[in-house]
């Protein structure tokens, strides 16, 4: 089961300790319907939709940008779900993540090729050819578990769509 994390200030999906489902990906990064009143092309909607993101399990070797076994399973269901109509042709970020436990310098290399490891991976397994990756890495910059910041929980990879509405 997923749940969603109000810790995080974007309002997040979490399949941490889950395999997500192709539609459970896909519901949690499509974009929002457009609302709001629009006038002169212009929406007056005041709260603006926070981009859809999701967090996935993605689990690595130790101290290395190795996806592990299971790690690929969970990519195979993001490249299925990225061939659904409702986020094809979308644009996502992919952002890498790390606990502390290394010093900031190195977290934030490490972070920067996990991320670009997963991008890569989803580019060359993908069949759909409509999907933009980004990356960016965070390091230990934005801890998932604040209160355990050596946790195996803050080194994760989080999935942005970063399309236009």
């Amino acid at each position: 089961m997923f749940f969603v994390n109000s810790i995080l200030a974007e309002q997040a999906v979490n399949f941490l300790g889950t395999a997500p489902t192709p539609e459970q990906l896909v519901n949690a990064l499509a974009l929002p319907q457009k609302s709001g009143v629009r006038a002169r092309g212009i929406n007056l909607n005041a709260t603006p939709e926070p981009e859809p993101r999701t967090i996935l399990d993605i689990k690595f070797k130790f101290d290395s940008d190795e996806l592990t076994e299971i790690a690929k399973e969970t990519l195979e269901a993001m490249n299925i779900a990225m061939e659904h109509k409702k986020i094809s042709g979308n644009t996502f970020l992919i952002e890498g993540h790390t606990d502390v436990v290394e010093t900031s310098e190195y977290n934030m290399e490490l972070s920067a090729r996990r991320a670009q490891i997963v991008a890569e991976y989803l580019g060359a397994t993908s069949q759909n050819n409509s999907i933009s990756l980004k990356t960016k890495s965070f390091g230990e910059e934005k801890l998932f578990d604040k209160d355990n910041p050596q946790s195996e929980k803050n080194r994760r990879v989080e999935v942005v769509n970063i399309s236009e509405n």
